[in-house]
């Protein structure tokens, strides 16, 4: 073995394999591979979460609504009293 410094042994294994394999650029190109096979799913999840916000939007607007009437109607009645 070549007695080396231990940061260019570290170095050393990021440069070209024997048979120049490119590593990262296998491990990139499968990570995109993956990515567009996913994206569709994530876009389903994403409409599933934004008509979920909606619907919770909607409720509270509702609650708040039946609120200020109610709260309305008490003070007609107090006023009329």
């Amino acid at each position: 073995p070549i007695k080396r410094p231990a940061g260019e042994q570290f170095f050393a294994a990021f440069r070209n394999h024997a048979g120049r394999v490119n590593v990262l650029g296998l491990l990139a190109l499968l990570l995109f591979f993956f990515q567009l096979l996913l994206d569709p799913f994530l876009e389903v999840f994403d409409g599933i979460a934004a008509d979920a916000e909606l619907d919770e939007m909607q409720r509270l607007i509702s609650i708040y609504r039946e609120a200020s009437i109610e709260m309305i109607s008490y003070r007609i009645k107090e006023a009329l009293k």
